[in-house]
């Protein structure tokens, strides 16, 4: 069943954590962080944060990066399964919730972030002190590609925080948008100036922010170096 103009499919891999976009098609900020990974030096650290089914992790390990991918769901047989079949042993995945697995991570180390539609499962408290997390792990001049369920997009119809300030939006989506995208709990939708905002305050300097067809917000940020 098609969920949205963009021909993707009801893929679930993550109850409750929506459709699983990646493994259907690259998107342009999936081509970007590939475009940027190849710019810069092998074996580059890549955190794939999120990660879902580990596709896009593969991709970069695939490039030459050393990846480690991270989501709160077990695709840990996947992504050894993926990486065997590729004979590398530069794909590493971490079960755990993102923000204890960033609490707990070595400082700095890291040359690129990635992470799609994970960002707004996390209230704007959490995703703030993850933003300065992140911006501590990076290295200077790393960039981080990130993507967050829009409030223009057609999740935000019926969504009860859409007049709330962004710091307090975190409610569930409306029964309708819930079930055909199946995202369960809480979320905070964003706009582009809400997620400019986030990773400005922790430091990062925006390259690139914008909306998708869809209505998702996409940016990428540096590290000042």
């Amino acid at each position: 069943m098609k969920i949205n103009a963009q021909g993707d499919c009801r893929n679930v891999l993550s109850p409750g954590f929506g459709s699983d976009i990646a493994s259907q098609r690259l998107d342009d900020l999936d081509k970007s962080a590939i475009e940027h990974l190849l710019g810069i030096r092998a074996r580059a650290a890549v955190l794939d944060l999120g990660c879902g089914f580990p596709i896009q992790s593969l991709r970069f390990a695939l490039l030459g990066a050393r990846v480690y991918a991270v989501d709160s769901h077990d695709f840990s047989a996947e992504a050894a399964e993926m990486a065997s079949a590729a004979r590398l042993d530069t794909l590493t995945f971490v079960q755990g919730d993102i923000q204890q697995v960033m609490a707990e991570w070595p400082n700095g180390g890291i040359d690129m972030i990635y992470s799609q539609r994970a960002l707004h499962y996390l209230d704007p408290p959490d995703a703030a002190g993850l933003a300065t997390r992140l911006f501590s792990n990076l290295a200077k001049g790393g960039k981080i590609f990130v993507s967050a369920s829009g409030l223009n997009s057609e999740l935000g119809q019926g969504y009860i925080g859409r007049d709330t300030p962004w710091g307090a939006r975190y409610h569930p989506l409306s029964d309708e948008m819930r079930k055909k995208h199946d995202i369960e709990g809480r979320v905070c939708l964003y706009t582009e100036d809400d997620m400019s905002a986030l990773f400005r305050a922790a430091g990062f300097a925006t390259e690139k922010i914008y909306s998708s067809p869809f209505g998702n917000v996409k940016a990428v940020f540096s590290k000042p170096g």
